[in-house]
């Protein structure tokens, strides 16, 4: 699963992704490092807000492990979620 969409709803998108995916599975999320900007505690933007609430829920998620794979390119730095499903789901 791809996820790349407004960002304030991504734990709910990822969430909606855990229950159609089988163990084993990817589940991908882009923009995930917002150049930086989720580090900034005081961020108004909603999109930033989303993806620290996101990274955040996926830090205590017990069905998943993930990582951020941070990327730069003509367009800043920014990051990609990988996340693979258990085998046991909690």
């Amino acid at each position: 699963v791809f996820i790349d969409a407004d960002k304030p709803p991504y734990v709910e998108y990822f969430q909606w992704a855990l229950r159609l995916t089988r163990p084993g599975a990817l589940i991908v999320a882009d923009n995930t490092l917002r150049q930086g900007r989720i580090l900034d505690a005081q961020a108004s933007d909603p999109g930033v807000a989303g993806i620290q609430r996101f990274n955040d829920w996926l830090a205590t998620e017990a069905s998943i492990t993930a990582s951020i794979v941070p990327l730069a390119g003509r367009k800043g730095f920014d990051g990609l979620t990988i996340a693979r499903v258990h085998n046991e789901r909690t």
